[in-house]
């Protein structure tokens, strides 16, 4: 995925997703905002991660309008946006930087 997503970031946004991706506090904010109209009913809450596979999917049955086949493409809709919204954030962390490794000095020297 890194490939592709270098061949349309220059090098400055390629540096703000290594920052971006570096703030867990900001990267779980923004996956709140991006998950907030899938997630529904107030799963979402102040202080606590984003959790893609809490289960919305009960709204969804409540409806008593809605038969199993609009029930059914509904969740698959719901599962394919979760789905694709976490798999970005996953590929974030390709631009993650590796720390510097320690220089061994050598006392022999």
């Amino acid at each position: 995925m890194k490939e592709y997503t270098d061949s349309f970031l220059n090098e400055t946004e390629k540096e703000l997703l290594s920052l971006f991706y570096e703030n867990e506090i900001m990267r779980e904010a923004v996956k709140k905002v991006l998950l907030a109209g899938i997630y529904q009913n107030g799963t979402l809450k102040p202080g606590e991660p984003a959790k893609p596979v809490y289960n919305a999917a009960f709204s969804l049955v409540a409806n008593r309008d809605a038969n199993n086949e609009q029930i059914g493409a509904d969740l698959r809709a719901m599962w394919e946006g979760v789905r694709v919204v976490e798999n970005a954030f996953n590929s974030l962390s390709e631009y993650k930087k590796e720390a510097p490794k320690p220089e061994i000095s050598n006392p022999a020297r």
